[in-house]
Order: structure tokens, then C-alpha cells, then sequence
């Protein structure tokens, strides 16, 4: 079972401020929903990959990977199959179902928005798993409940941050704990590995239940909203480091880039701007991490 949670561990990303990780995955992500050229995308997937190496996280990064690679295939079948549009037809024919027939053809620009689709998918989803391995809860609650008005924001957010990574390692310990009554995980047959895995349902959410409301008590008994003023406790943190400013700065520059010179922006697979950028960008947002890594 893939493991989400946070661990504390001395490497520079995770020592780093929670501003400035959500500013290095924040504009990582916004550059991969702008982004459609291709080369473009494998540059920003490149470069939150070196990432989890520079973290530690490449093996835990890889695991996680590799459990969405079905889903990608899935994804990009269905981009495949639903989307038929475009001029550069690869392949035309005809589907009979039953007293139907569908026409159906196959197109560069839908092999290229599907294989486009499963590079955004995939830099957003590791952009999320990575800020999650290496931001503590606790660092965010006080971030974000050092502004007035967002406390009860900033513990919501806290508690949903943390409720995916708990909710993996309870899904894990009850798949032990049913493997080891006899359920078969691991049967060739996949009708009955459907069943088995479907079997975790029930348990898992009545341990999420009863999570939620041992949460509740622990709250309730510490006097949480019993009064209309509550003091926070906030971090000291810098507002807006340099390295946070440098990532946003790089990010309105390509952004600027590609609302000006359409930087990054391909009609179907590859656009001349794209080799510039799957260079800069890892070059930009890798460099400040190695050269403060070798201080």
C-alpha cells in the first residue's frame, strides 16, 4: 500500500518553507494546465521528478506512479475513443454493435490531446503527492491561521490534507488484516480480486466514521468553539522568501512567454518553442535546490 503520508527527513525540500513549496508545485502545476506543447509537459514532469530524487521520495514517487498507470491508460483510451476531431486521419472505419454501426476515426490531434491529457494529469497528481510528503500539516494550519478570518479554514484544510495519507495506511492494515482471514488479494481471476478489494469498503469507511468522530470529541473537549474569540498560535515564518519570489517571478515570465509569443503552445504534438522550454524549466526551478543543497 502506497505510503502519503509526511516524514520528517533532512533534505533541503523538506526543510524548506511551506511558501515556498506550494510556490515551486504551485506554478509547476499552472504551467502544466497552460502548457500543450509536449515536449513543454515532459519538462515540467521531468523536473518534479528530479525533485522526489533531490527529496528522497523517487521510490515512493515510482510506487505511486506505477499504481496510476492504469488509470492513465484508461484516460487516455477514453481521450482516444471520444475525441475524433481533426484533419490528420490516421485511421478510418466502421464498429458494429449489434444493428448498430459507428464510423470511427483515429487522428494525430486526438493521440496528441490524450497523450497531453495524461502529462497534465500526471504532473498535477505528483505535484499534490510531493507537497504532501514533504509539508507537515501542522505548517500549513499555522500558515494559513496566521491571517485573520482563516482559521477555521486553515484546520479544515489541515484535516483534509492529512485525511488522505491516514486513509491510505488504514486501507493497508485492513487489506492485512483481511488477507490474513483468507481473502485472496492476488487471485488470477479478476472478477474475484474485484470482490476482494470491494471488501475493504465497508471497514474502511466505518473506521473513517469513527475516526471522524473521535476527532470531534478530542475537539469538543478542548473547547473548540466554545467562545467567539480563539488565540492561534502562529509560526514564525518570512511572509515571502526569495526563492518563492524567484518561482513566481519565472512562472509570470512564461506565462507572459506564452500569452505574447504563444511559448509553449502546439496545434498537435510539438511547437519550436518547446526544446527552449523542456530545458528552462528544469534548469530554473532545479537550481536554487541544488545550489542551496550544496551550502
Amino acid at each position: 500500500m502506497m505510503d502519503l503520508g509526511f516524514k520528517d527527513m533532512e533534505t533541503t525540500l523538506h526543510q524548506m518553507p511551506a511558501a515556498t513549496k506550494l510556490a515551486l508545485f504551485g506554478s509547476l502545476a499552472f504551467l502544466s494546465l497552460v502548457y500543450s506543447d509536449l515536449l513543454a509537459l515532459v519538462g515540467v514532469l521531468a523536473t518534479l521528478l528530479a525533485v522526489s530524487r533531490i527529496a528522497l521520495l523517487w521510490r515512493r514517487a515510482m510506487l505511486f506512479l506505477r499504481a496510476f498507470a492504469i488509470f492513465s491508460a484508461i484516460v487516455f483510451a477514453v481521450n482516444i475513443l471520444a475525441n475524433q476531431n481533426g484533419v490528420h486521419v490516421l485511421l478510418r472505419t466502421n464498429i458494429r454493435f449489434y444493428i448498430w454501426t459507428i464510423s470511427y476515426r483515429l487522428t494525430a490531434e486526438s493521440i496528441s490531446a490524450a497523450m497531453r491529457m495524461v502529462l497534465r494529469l500526471l504532473a498535477l497528481v505528483l505535484c499534490f503527492v510531493l507537497f504532501t510528503m514533504t509539508t507537515s500539516p501542522e505548517h500549513i494550519l499555522r500558515r494559513i491561521s496566521s491571517f485573520r478570518g482563516l482559521q477555521e479554514l486553515g484546520l479544515l484544510l489541515a484535516l483534509s490534507y492529512r485525511f488522505l495519507p491516514t486513509l491510505v495506511s488504514d486501507g493497508g492494515q485492513i487489506r492485512d488484516s483481511l488477507r490474513s482471514r483468507g481473502v485472496d488479494f492476488d487471485s488470477p481471476k479478476r472478477l474475484r480480486r474485484i470482490a476482494a478489494y470491494a471488501s475493504l469498503a465497508v471497514p474502511l469507511v466505518m473506521n473513517s466514521l469513527e475516526r471522524s468522530i473521535q476527532l470531534a470529541e478530542a475537539m469538543e473537549s478542548r473547547g473548540y468553539g466554545c467562545c467567539v474569540r480563539r488565540q492561534v498560535q502562529r509560526a514564525r515564518v518570512a511572509r515571502l522568501t526569495p526563492l518563492a519570489a524567484w518561482y513566481l517571478l519565472f512562472c509570470s515570465f512564461l506565462t507572459f512567454l506564452f500569452a505574447a509569443l504563444s511559448w509553449g503552445r502546439a496545434s498537435l504534438f510539438i511547437a519550436p518553442s518547446g526544446p527552449i522550454l523542456a530545458l528552462a524549466v528544469p534548469c530554473a526551478y532545479l537550481a536554487p535546490i541544488l545550489r542551496k543543497r550544496s551550502r
